[in-house]
């Protein structure tokens, strides 16, 4: 194969996501993650080893993920990657994610005005987004949820007329249902807990 025998399609951008307090001079930040949620949709591709529980150790890389976001073009990679990173959670740990947020949202970065020292200027506060109560709620329902699927053990004990069927699919999708309408601002969703 020579150079001339590819041709290009499109735009790739990747962002390697680390356990880093970018705060703080990009710090490692070791701990256990209590939640994640990664990106998916068009053009969005992650890899990571992420589940809640994972553990951040202080004896090896910090990098959690890699989030490409691929484009027609260059201005469509970006919007797929600010809206990646905008869905990615993690909890527990300390990310690079706001740093990157802020290189997608940074006026000279947008412009193409890149240069190796890019990085030694500040980047743009990234443009975050203000969750409500209500979303606040869902966030930390789901997550609950998802915890006592996957340790049963740890649920609280039976009580009440409902008693402790976290077991049952049915009940579990009718929550998160319910969550999800909550946090569109959705009425009745207490009747479907």
């Amino acid at each position: 194969y020579t150079q001339g025998t590819f041709t290009y399609r499109g735009w790739a951008i990747e962002c390697r996501i680390s356990a880093e307090d970018p705060a703080q001079g990009f710090v490692p930040s070791v701990g256990t993650i209590a939640f994640a949620r990664e990106p998916a949709g068009p053009g969005i591709r992650v890899e990571s080893a992420l589940y809640d529980g994972f553990i951040v150790s202080e004896f090896y890389d910090p990098l959690v993920a890699k989030v490409t976001a691929w484009g027609r073009d260059r201005g469509e990679a970006i919007q797929r990657m600010r809206r990646a990173l905008y869905e990615f959670r993690i909890v527990g740990v300390r990310t690079n994610l706001p740093f990157h947020r802020g290189v997608m949202d940074d006026s000279r970065f947008l412009a193409g005005e890149l240069d190796t020292g890019f990085l030694d200027r500040p980047v743009s506060p990234p443009r975050e987004r203000e969750h409500s109560e209500p979303e606040l709620a869902a966030l930390a329902t789901v997550a609950l949820l998802q915890h006592r699927r996957r340790h049963p053990a740890t649920a609280p004990a039976s009580g009440g007329p409902r008693g402790n069927d976290h077991s049952s699919g049915w009940r579990l999708a009718g929550r998160a249902a319910a969550v999800g309408a909550m946090a569109q601002g959705g009425k009745g969703w207490r009747r479907n807990v």
